[in-house]
């Protein structure tokens, strides 16, 4: 099946640049030129795609820190703060 989806999306990948050779000028900061239409969305679809999982790495990180440091604070001081309140309740 998935041979199946990778061939149609090739396919159409083909027929995309195929149907796109017209040329655009393109400037980025200083650097100027011209590259066909679709070159320059796969381009810009692609540098999309690379800030997405940029982001979405960064964030995984924070949340992973934050769980190990509540797991940590959690595990140190769990014992401690929960016992005296037990006695106060049985007394």
């Amino acid at each position: 099946m998935t041979i199946v989806v990778g061939l149609v999306l090739g396919i159409a990948l083909v027929d995309f640049l195929v149907q796109n050779t017209q040329s655009a000028r393109i400037e980025f900061f200083s650097l100027s030129g011209r590259v066909p239409v679709s070159v320059a969305l796969l381009a810009a679809a692609l540098a999309g795609a690379a800030v997405v999982v940029v982001v979405g790495i960064a964030r995984m990180v924070q949340l992973r820190r934050g769980l190990a440091a509540d797991r940590s604070r959690s595990a140190g001081g769990a014992a401690s703060t929960d016992e005296p309140e037990a006695r106060r309740l049985e007394d």
